[in-house]
């Protein structure tokens, strides 16, 4: 086997954020690690269900969440006052919409 090719093997302490919990495990990382849940605090291994809210993920979720409804919301209430203004201007056919329907009246006017 060649020599100082292999990383260093080493103790380090792991800490569960959820339950505070520390394990000693040999690790070829050099520094400490944490991690979100533990043997000690996953659902799997206790049989109880515990929401872990690392950096308050889920609350985020529904806060963005609601901010997308309340934006739907607005405009369908948009799209409908424009079909209505629609619906209301269609019923005065003397004023054209669109420089499109100016053009259109231009071409019917030259044809008669």
């Amino acid at each position: 086997m060649k020599r100082s090719i292999h990383p260093i093997y080493t103790q380090i302490t792991v800490t569960c954020n959820s339950c505070s919990a520390k394990y000693q495990v040999g690790s070829t990382l050099s520094t400490d690690m944490r991690v979100d849940v533990c043997d000690k605090c996953h659902p799997f291994f206790t049989g109880t269900q515990k929401i872990v809210d690392v950096a308050n993920k889920a609350r985020d979720f529904q806060k963005r969440s609601d901010t997308a409804k309340k934006l739907q919301e607005k405009i369908a209430q948009i799209k409908a006052e424009k079909s209505k203004r629609q619906v209301s201007s269609s019923n005065d056919e003397n004023v054209p919409m669109t420089l499109k329907d100016m053009m259109k009246l231009l071409k019917q006017g030259d044809k008669n």
